[in-house]
């Protein structure tokens, strides 16, 4: 496009497509199932490691048997096509086996957080109507809570497989075996169901569903996102036509676990279409994982600025020259640190020159804004990715905005999710169809596109922040959440919750309560009871009313300074 064509409108003139070839820009997305597509990329690779776990390596030839023996033993138990599987799983090689299994057979995983509460594991149940669930051994606690609190009986299967399973000898005394509180029925060992192999399965279908994954989305209320094969086939496409060198055969540590988007998508099935090694760990803990980023010595990373700052802190002069790209999502990372970070692995042998961002949501299965390894600016989190396109839309009028102006960020791809699962006024909500007929989802962010296409962000529509759970698993905190649980508690009259945070990082939620005949006590107990435990507040503070500013809206300014003040005591 030259210079007389440009309307200065981002979504028109798509300055970003200027650093891509003309095969990324119409890449065609393939059929099939996400199995089909993975098994496709290595028909030629298939004695090259897939999967390494902590030094137990599988071949793509291993990877695909055991897929074969996982699928005869799902369609032995009555798993097929169309059948809903809630999974609570971490990143070991039998979960992802098992997720590639059950989308070989046409099943549909909804993959769970680890940190909620049975009520909540309990209402998704109730939601999808599962009669299976898969589950790593460490969360079978949680299932046992749930199957009692619906009443469920033996009427839904749980298969349940160790972390340890495939670990080599020595690295197994040091996982901790978790305890199961009964002997059931319906509790199967993934080792007592596995069975030779059956008749051959036809390929999937590309518009098929296969995966739920789960979001708070922007208004803080869990929502069931619906990825089809082609939207988790499309991100595969999409970063294989990147400007990150990713190349077969390199090594990639997957820290994000499976069952958040980015995790499944981006950092397991991404590479595995690519190719590549996937280092796996099934801890999210960002304590750990500058030990393991250590052992695996990884071309690439993938992480939050938390898992960086590990690295960072772990290191004991060791080499850095093995590591090519330093990624990360979720969180923002100042200006000062990341030269400081980029400095740091500079000076330790480290090829690069910038750390690598990346914008997406989970209705995108990930990422669908990116730096490139030799395309990038400072303070940006990328431009779009080849199939993909954005625009800033004014949020009051929803006209679009020039190039440098700020707004609501809307973005459009082929791997923008089916929908919210059984949620069609959500549907409403977030996504929008033009007249053209393109479906574009608000994303509640504000950002502005510069002229040669770099994506700034510039501040959240709504309030997100992140905070660390159980084993410190890194979610987002949604103090509106928080706020409408609390005001559903008996004798709760107004409510306002702020955060505090000791690191700049993560944060915990201080909720300000006005109250007739209530305690502190019953009102957490009340949060434990409906909310998962990284959202219950730290601090709940009963006042007489909750203040106001001039216009009638919660004064949060206020509240948010008294915790400041406090906490600076």
């Amino acid at each position: 496009m030259n210079e007389r064509e440009l309307t200065g409108y981002p979504s028109i003139d798509k300055p970003w497509q200027q650093y891509y070839s003309e095969e990324a820009l119409h890449a065609p997305l393939p059929g099939g199932s996400m199995y089909d597509y993975m098994a496709a990329c290595n028909a030629d690779r298939l004695e090259k490691t897939a999967l390494n776990y902590f030094g137990r390596k599988f071949s793509y030839r291993e990877l695909f048997c055991e897929i074969d023996r996982a699928a005869a033993a799902f369609c032995k138990i009555g798993i097929s096509s169309g059948t809903v599987v809630m999974a609570f799983a971490l990143n070991t090689p039998e979960c992802i086996v098992s997720i590639y299994a059950l989308n070989r057979l046409g099943a549909i995983v909804d993959l769970q957080y680890a940190d909620q509460s049975p009520r909540e594991a309990l209402e998704n149940l109730q939601c999808t109507h599962a009669r299976f669930i898969l589950t790593a051994d460490t969360f079978l606690p949680l299932v046992q809570d749930t199957l009692e609190l619906g009443n469920f009986g033996t009427s839904v299967q749980v298969i349940t497989v160790s972390p340890a399973r495939s670990l080599p000898p020595l690295k197994r005394l040091f996982l901790p075996t978790p305890r199961c509180r009964t002997k059931a029925d319906n509790i199967l060992n993934f080792d007592d169901i596995l069975v030779g192999l059956h008749d051959p399965i036809p390929p999937g279908k590309a518009d098929d569903p296969a995966l739920i994954v789960h979001t708070s989305g922007t208004t803080g209320v869990p929502k069931g996102v619906l990825l089809s094969n082609k939207n988790v086939n499309a991100v595969a496409v999409e970063y294989k036509n990147s400007l990150l060198e990713l190349r077969p055969g390199d090594s990639i540590l997957n820290i994000a676990p499976p069952f958040v988007a980015f995790g499944i998508c981006l950092a397991i099935h991404t590479p595995l279409c690519l190719g590549m090694q996937v280092c796996l760990s099934p801890s999210p803990d960002p304590e750990t994982n500058g030990k393991t980023f250590f052992f695996y010595k990884p071309v690439h990373f993938l992480g939050g600025p938390a898992h960086i700052r590990s690295i960072v802190q772990t290191h004991k002069r060791q080499s850095l020259s093995f590591v090519r790209t330093i990624g990360y999502g979720g969180e923002a990372i100042s200006s000062e640190n990341a030269k400081r970070y980029v400095l740091f692995f500079k000076d330790n042998g480290a090829p690069i020159s910038h750390l690598a961002p990346g914008y997406g949501m989970t209705e995108f299965g990930g990422t669908v804004v990116t730096t490139g390894s030799t395309v990038w600016k400072e303070g940006s989190v990328g431009i779009p990715l080849p199939l993909t396109n954005v625009k800033i839309v004014d949020p009051d009028k929803w006209d679009e905005l020039p190039c440098g102006k700020t707004g609501e960020i809307w973005m459009t791809s082929p791997s923008l999710m089916h929908g919210y699962y059984r949620d069609t006024d959500e549907d409403g909500d977030g996504l929008i169809i033009d007249e053209s007929g393109t479906r574009w989802l608000r994303t509640g962010d504000l950002g502005e596109i510069d002229q040669d296409g770099f994506l700034y962000l510039r501040g959240r529509i709504k309030r997100i922040y992140l905070a660390k759970g159980r084993n410190n698993s890194i979610y987002k905190l949604f103090p509106d959440r928080v706020e409408r649980v609390i005001l559903k508690c008996p004798y709760v009259l107004e409510c306002a919750v702020v955060v505090k945070s000791a690191d700049g990082i993560f944060h915990v939620p201080v909720a300000f309560a006005a109250v007739q005949e209530c305690t502190v006590d019953h009102i957490q107990r009340y949060c434990k009871d409906h909310l998962p435990e990284y959202m219950i507040p730290e601090d709940i503070r009963i006042i007489d009313h909750i203040p106001h500013t001039v216009t009638g809206k919660v004064d949060y300014h206020l509240l948010e300074s008294l915790v400041e003040e406090e906490s600076q005591q």
